[in-house]
């Protein structure tokens, strides 16, 4: 065939499969295809389907009944949604079934149903076809005669289960309870290696979404200049940079030109109590400049010390070193101003110590600064500050600045917007004084003339307001801004990867800044939000607002914030709604990182642990959580899921973890002990899973606490543990009160040291043995039993972030107008 010919085939192959009949044999194909995989578990599931389960078939409206001999099958048929009459218990179902006395295997139990009220109704749009009729029975034939074990051709009979059995007959069957560990997978799940960007050069981690570390080549950054003396500090594992290292935040402190306030969780930050740091903080953090006036005798802090960098001596810096560690400070504080005499900022302080009468002359620090960050982000030592004295004619030097008088204290504060935050705050990480994110950095293939030209089009309606919103679409949110310089790049030395404590609290303070830019445009297009629709009587009554004065005056938060109450009342809502349209949940799973995870451990620098990296735990967390959601959903794990809900979030420790909420298709509803034995064990598993069994005993041990450790945080101020553990030995598992589970718990002998202890069965959590084998983490996956949890769980997992119950309203305010951005702001954690 010649090259002419297959092209001409090609193009009528491509018109035959754009004709209607063609497109609706493809759509046939892929119907039933569908339905195929619907009652189809995967070969790695071991369910077991509701032995409860009856269907009611009919013959769909959509499809005519073919003549007989055509190709319909079964797949034709559809199975509606139906309540069946009530079913009454048989005895697998009861807690004896398993008992020490009597165990019955699945082969010598037959059920039978009385059909009288459960025969399949067959219903359709022509006349009956022998054909048809045929096979309908063929179908009813095979639904009668369902078991638990094998299918048997008898109908219509008790349940018999023979109690005794002549020793010379029996067989050796295995034990039923070891069926749960049959799909155990031999190797943990590793994540696949991806290329790495093809614009920044950024390593990628699977399931990471496209354009997340520069927006496909749209946002280009200069990397960040760090002196040689100082990137030995940051890398090195000599003496003085491991000290450097372990007092990190105090060195930034010492050298920041602005002082940092907020309120830290003392509990996460006390490293002797925890043993893991954790920087955690509530409200907003402030970043606030003083003046350098000498009212009351106040001692040189912050920015002032710079003034006397020059001295040689360096007691002025000297006077605030550590006594219990003073001569390790003095030598790495002596390397540090030495290194930051090259910062902009200091060049222009330093020359305010040779000064006679230091009162007269006044400090601007330049906030409006545009310098293109695409090449070059260090200023030049003239834009960023000025120094004159009162009556001189420098006082219009910049549009927008923070002046400083040497005749008082007063505090500046430093906006998140201004381009000098970072700077001021964090001169460890910028110590050449580069400038940080700002509203006027264009994307790539962008001039600021466009930028410019939009804003004269598009000008707020207040057009002195110094943070107005600029384009996205032609500038670097504040967003992508920090996605692009948290992420590794091979061969480009980043700081802020080094920073370990450090390190948290600046993505901490990102994060803010980040939040704090997406509120203030919700405060300043409250318009634009139809917030009005919000601020009625009945919304205010509701709020505990019943000052008439103040309907329709409030601040309103509106739903589109992810994570504010109304969002989160919203999901609830929506969660809810599944539960009406797909009844309710039937697990609940929780899953935990692990930060000695395989691809966390090798990714981390010399001398790092998990908790100095919190960008490089989320990131492969992120991957994990996909992996499991993709075996939940397509691998038929625990069944066939018909419905679910999830949501991530972090603990006070620092971990994400999250919690998925499973609701199966009719066919796989968990209703009985046998199906709760398949999926959820709770036990030390036997030696010959010596994997397994290592898991077990590292993730999902509970305690210790109660009589153990009364100090632990589940039993702290309480007489034994608030999740009940340890849990009485149970010999099979039971349907507890409101069908709650009660988990088997034997007492075979099994017990394993941990933390100085000997924990048994007791103490086991609740798992499942594929996925704690397969992704080698805490998962926790327990049977939602009874309804009355349904919304117990729904508002545990759409709770919202943590934040303070207390809204405090000053007194002499009472009579304020409601903000709601304010109170998000003030009470979150």
């Amino acid at each position: 065939m010649t090259p002419v010919e297959r092209e001409s085939r090609r193009v009528r192959l491509r018109l035959y499969n754009k004709t209607p009949r063609r497109k609706d044999a493809n759509k046939e194909c892929s119907r039933k295809r569908r339905a195929l995989r619907a009652n189809t578990l995967n070969q790695e599931s071991i369910a077991m389907e509701d032995p409860i389960y009856t269907p009611e078939v009919v013959c769909p409206t959509t499809y005519g009944i073919e003549p007989y001999g055509s190709s319909v099958t079964t797949c034709d048929w559809v199975i509606p949604e139906f309540v069946m009459t009530p079913f009454l218990p048989t005895s697998t179902q009861t807690k004896n079934i398993l008992s020490p006395t009597k165990r019955v295997s699945a082969g010598m139990v037959k059920q039978g149903v009385d059909h009288t009220h459960t025969k399949p109704k067959f219903i359709s749009n022509g006349d009956d076809d022998e054909g048809v009729t045929k096979r309908m029975r063929m179908m009813m034939r095979t639904m009668d005669t369902y078991s638990l074990g094998n299918v048997h051709d008898e109908t219509d009979e008790d349940i018999e289960i023979d109690g005794t059995q002549d020793e010379s007959t029996a067989t050796d069957l295995p034990d039923l309870y070891d069926k749960v560990y049959s799909n155990v997978p031999e190797e943990t799940h590793m994540l696949k290696s991806v290329p790495k960007c093809g614009y920044c050069t950024a390593k990628k981690f699977e399931y990471e979404p496209p354009g997340f570390c520069c927006r496909g080549g749209k946002v280009e950054l200069a990397p960040l200049e760090t002196p040689p003396q100082l990137r030995r500090l940051w890398d090195s594992t000599d003496s003085d940079a491991r000290h450097f290292h372990d007092s990190i935040r105090f060195f930034n402190g010492h050298f920041s030109f602005t002082s940092l306030y907020c309120c830290l969780d003392s509990m996460t930050t006390n490293v002797r109590d925890s043993g893991i740091y954790t920087f955690r903080a509530q409200g907003m953090m402030y970043h606030n400049i003083k003046s350098f006036g000498r009212e009351g005798g106040a001692e040189h802090k912050h920015l002032e010390l710079y003034f006397y960098d020059d001295d040689p001596n360096l007691e002025h810096r000297y006077r605030k070193c550590r006594e219990e560690c003073q001569q390790k400070d003095k030598y790495v504080i002596k390397q540090l101003v030495s290194i930051l005499h090259g910062n902009s900022y200091s060049e222009h302080l330093r020359s305010m110590g040779h000064v006679e009468n230091l009162d007269d002359y006044h400090i601007t620090l330049n906030l409006d600064q545009t310098l293109n960050q695409k090449t070059y982000n260090t200023p030049i030592t003239s834009e960023v500050a000025a120094v004159w004295i009162e009556g001189s004619e420098r006082r219009g030097q910049f549009s927008k600045s923070v002046m400083l008088h040497g005749k008082d204290r007063l505090s500046h504060g430093i906006r998140s917007y201004h381009g000098c935050y970072d700077a001021l705050s964090y001169p460890l990480f910028f110590p050449r004084g580069e400038l940080g994110w700002h509203a006027n950095i264009p994307k790539v293939g962008v001039s600021m003339g466009e930028v410019d030209a939009y804003r004269a089009t598009h000008r707020a309606s207040n057009a002195n307001d110094e943070d107005a919103e600029s384009p996205n679409h032609l500038c670097v949110s504040v967003r992508d801004y920090y996605c692009y310089k948290f992420q590794i790049r091979p061969g480009i030395f980043n700081p802020i990867l080094h920073g370990k404590r450090f390190f948290q609290q600046f993505a901490v303070d990102t994060y803010i800044k980040i939040e704090s830019s997406r509120l203030d445009f919700i405060r300043k297009n409250q318009d634009r939000l139809r917030a009005d629709l919000y601020q009625g009587l009945v919304d205010s009554m509701l709020d505990g607002d019943i000052r008439a004065e103040k309907v329709g005056k409030q601040i309103v938060l509106s739903p589109s914030f992810i994570g504010s109450p109304r969002d989160m009342r919203r999901r609830y809502m929506d969660a809810m709604a599944l539960v009406r349209k797909f009844r309710k949940p039937d697990i609940f799973l929780t899953m935990t990182c692990n930060p000695n995870w395989d691809e966390i451990r090798t990714e981390l620098l010399p001398g790092q642990t998990p908790q100095d990296r919190p960008d490089l735990v989320v990131c492969v967390f992120h991957a994990k959580l996909q992996e499991l959601k993709h075996r939940l959903t397509k691998h038929d794990i625990l069944g066939k899921v018909r419905a679910y809900i999830y949501v991530m979030e972090f603990q006070k420790r620092g971990l994400p973890h999250a919690h998925f909420l499973l609701i199966m298709q009719r066919k796989y509803k968990l209703t009985c002990p046998e199906q709760y034995d398949l999926l959820i064990s709770a036990e030390i598993p036997d030696k010959k899973y010596p994997k397994l069994r290592k898991m077990v005993i590292k993730h999902m041990m509970h305690g210790q606490c109660g009589s153990l450790n009364p100090n632990c945080p589940c039993t702290k101020g309480r007489a034994s543990c608030k999740n009940h553990y340890p849990r009485p030995f149970y010999d099979a598992t039971l349907q507890g009160k409101d069908s709650y589970p009660i988990y088997r718990h034997r007492d075979d002998g099994h017990k394993e040291k941990v933390r100085g202890y000997e924990l048994d069965n007791r103490w086991v959590v609740p798992y499942n043995p594929y996925l704690l084998r397969l992704f080698n983490c805490h998962i926790n996956v327990e049977a939602c039993g009874s309804i009355k949890a349904i919304k117990y769980l729904f508002k545990y997992i759409y709770k919202g972030h943590d934040r303070a119950s207390v809204v405090m309203r000053d007194a002499s305010k009472a009579n304020d107008d409601v903000d709601e951005i304010k109170q998000y702001r003030d009470a979150r954690w």
